[in-house]
């Protein structure tokens, strides 16, 4: 990072250092990390929204899954304090998202499934990915099912955005962990209708239906 501490803020902007800049991976608290945080509309305009917002993403997912692994409550007030203080309101977002991933990286389920919901409500037009993914470690990691159906809630916030596959595969499998076996019967239906539509397979859906048929079928 030599070369970043040799050069001017306004030589920095320049197009040639904006993408040397964007494909740096560095510390949090790093320069070249704060400069990026703080000159976000240039990012923006020269590599779009989406580009920016998966960078900034993964900064704050690394730097809160890091701290997650102190449990330190502390750093996490100070990475959403700089990011406060870099991005303005644009700081909203990725305060939420950081304590998403922290919770996340505890393994609280419980706060992991309400910040994500949280989350949800603001920002699920613009960040599915990461309810699904919250969605999917609950499937694995968790057998309570007040904390189940929170994640039944999260994919419903997913499943208003984009009404794909996956998502209602994931919505029948956790219907099916709540033992709700009718609604994870229709649910994996629907999820193959939509395969078809979409050109995708639906191997995994369709072997669902008939285990649940299967279990139908004995009263179970």
């Amino acid at each position: 990072m030599q070369y970043f501490e040799t050069q001017s803020v306004e030589s920095l902007t320049s197009q040639k250092n904006l993408n040397w800049l964007f494909q740096q991976y560095a510390d949090f608290d790093s320069p070249v990390t704060q400069f990026y945080l703080k000159h976000q509309n240039e990012f923006v305009t020269l590599f779009g929204q989406l580009e920016v917002d998966q960078k900034t993403r993964g900064i704050v997912r690394v730097k809160a899954y890091d701290v997650a692994r102190k449990k330190d409550t502390l750093l996490l007030k100070h990475i959403q304090q700089t990011l406060l203080s870099s991005l303005g309101s644009a700081a909203s977002q990725w305060n939420l998202l950081a304590d998403v991933y922290y919770m996340g990286g505890i393994q609280n389920w419980q706060a992991y499934a309400d910040a994500t919901l949280q989350y949800g409500q603001l920002y699920a037009h613009k960040d599915v990915k990461t309810l699904y993914e919250t969605v999917t470690y609950l499937k694995y990691f968790t057998t309570e099912k007040r904390i189940l159906q929170k994640g039944i809630k999260i994919v419903e916030q997913a499943l208003a955005v984009d009404k794909s596959y996956a998502n209602l595969l994931l919505q029948a499998q956790l219907w099916q962990k709540l033992e709700e076996y009718t609604k994870a019967r229709k649910t994996a239906e629907a999820s193959v209708q939509q395969a078809k539509k979409a050109g995708v397979d639906s191997k995994e859906a369709s072997d669902m239906i008939k285990e649940l048929e299967e279990k139908g079928s004995k009263g179970q």
